[in-house]
């Protein structure tokens, strides 16, 4: 059997000189690597999602899940106006740095008044950069404002903002509902 010829003409055997030999097998095993380096990737990508979900929800005992909060809420409106509150917005900032659940149940769906100045805007949010009373600090807060009010402000315009909190967290406060009051 000659060299170049890749199987015997008489009983069709494999040449060794044409194949080549472990390369489907090492084939095989980078591909097995690829595949469980990818796996690992989805799964931290996934768990690292679920795990910022489960940091947002109320951890009390025996406390309705948001989702079903948010539909009471929008199945049965309110007609008490969320008492308007008269911490500074440093209060608010060092509550949620102090401790996240307990600044939530303080804070969540009570109004908020801020003053600061327009940093962004991406329609329909606001955000506002705040300064402590003694100008050392600054605070970063959301405010959802309705597509007419948020066409009328300008990013470096300061504004006072009225808002009812949403979340927070030690970065951002987030803001829903918001009026302006200049």
């Amino acid at each position: 059997m000659s060299a170049e010829a890749v199987a015997c003409p008489k009983c069709a055997h494999p040449n060794r000189a044409k194949t080549k030999s472990g390369s489907t097998g090492r084939t095989l095993g980078v591909l097995a690597v690829l595949l469980v380096v990818l796996g690992v990737i989805v799964g931290w990508y996934l768990k690292d999602r679920e795990g910022t979900r489960d940091r947002t929800e109320d951890v009390r005992p025996n406390a309705k899940s948001k989702d079903h909060q948010w539909k009471a809420q929008a199945q049965s409106p309110s007609l008490v106006k969320p008492q308007l509150l008269d911490d500074r917005i440093e209060e608010v900032f060092a509550q949620f740095r102090a401790n996240n659940v307990v600044a939530k149940e303080k804070y969540v769906n009570k109004r908020l008044k801020v003053v600061g100045v327009v940093s962004t805007i991406l329609d329909p949010s606001v955000f506002l950069v705040c300064r402590s009373a003694d100008g050392t600090r600054t605070f970063e807060v959301e405010c959802l404002f309705s597509r007419s009010e948020t066409r009328r402000v300008q990013t470096g315009e300061s504004i006072t903002a009225i808002g009812t909190v949403r979340d927070g967290n030690s970065l951002m406060v987030y803001l829903k509902d918001c009026v302006r009051e200049n």
